[in-house]
């Protein structure tokens, strides 16, 4: 790997961070299908009108989508496992966020519901700002939260909870270069550590599936998320998990 470090993120590294997160899903086919209205941002003023109907009458806003991920970042630093790659010359050229474990309780646990108060009150904050969710589409995020509960209620057998990692990127151009392997390392040998397994959504088959393959994740379910009132567009995510170091049998 190049001369590349691992560090916390910082205040100051949030907005590179967020370039960073944004070039990378660029093409990402779930993010594709969430922001139904983004491939018409930049083109032509007729095409930039044109609205999805459950997109709040707005058209992908990247001013929008900036602020509401660094509302992530911020929030990530409080209640997250949170870590940069940063390259020689200081740039930022790879993301990596995990939640914690949550012991699986019923109900929820005051510690996690705060947490999620904190995030959905960042959000409120940032979606008036900006008059909107920015082409978000509602209800197909709604459709994703739905498929994730499942498949976490099907897929989730310890109630000791998962590291569960929410954004791993690595910036076009710095790919291929160990980067992605030695960001998820730091928090998959706490988990060993600590006895935990990890979770992750991926919504590429290729290469992202063999790549966490080799750390030791295994596709557990395959989530289909279809917007039926939509015309059936459809998103799909491989739901991966890696067991503790000591219970796999690569150890």
């Amino acid at each position: 790997m190049e001369s590349v470090s691992i560090e916390p993120m910082t205040t100051e590294a949030i907005s590179s961070a967020v370039s960073v997160i944004q070039d990378s899903f660029a093409t990402d086919p779930y993010f594709e299908w969430v922001y139904p209205d983004r491939a018409k941002a930049g083109t032509s003023p007729k095409e930039a009108c044109q609205t999805d109907a459950n997109s709040a009458g707005l058209q992908f806003s990247k001013a929008r989508n900036t602020a509401s991920l660094t509302a992530r970042c911020r929030w990530g630093m409080r209640h997250a496992l949170f870590d940069v790659a940063v390259a020689a010359d200081k740039e930022v050229v790879g993301v990596a966020m995990w939640a914690p474990p949550v012991l699986q309780t019923d109900p929820q646990t005051w510690t996690a519901w705060l947490a999620d108060w904190e995030l959905w009150a960042r959000q409120v904050v940032v979606n008036g700002w900006h008059l909107g969710r920015g082409g978000l589409s509602v209800s197909r995020y709604w459709i994703w939260k739905a498929a994730q509960a499942e498949a976490q209620r099907e897929t989730w057998r310890d109630r000791k909870g998962y590291y569960f990692l929410n954004i791993a990127v690595v910036k076009p151009g710095w790919q291929g270069k160990g980067i992605g392997k030695a960001l998820m390392t730091k928090v998959l040998a706490q988990a060993d550590r600590e006895g935990y397994g990890c979770y992750l959504e991926s919504s590429k088959w290729e290469p992202n599936v063999a790549i966490y393959r080799a750390l030791g994740f295994e596709v557990v379910k395959e989530m289909q998320c279809v917007d039926e009132e939509g015309g059936g567009d459809a998103c799909q995510l491989f739901c991966m998990i890696r067991q503790p170091k000591a219970e796999r049998k690569d150890s």
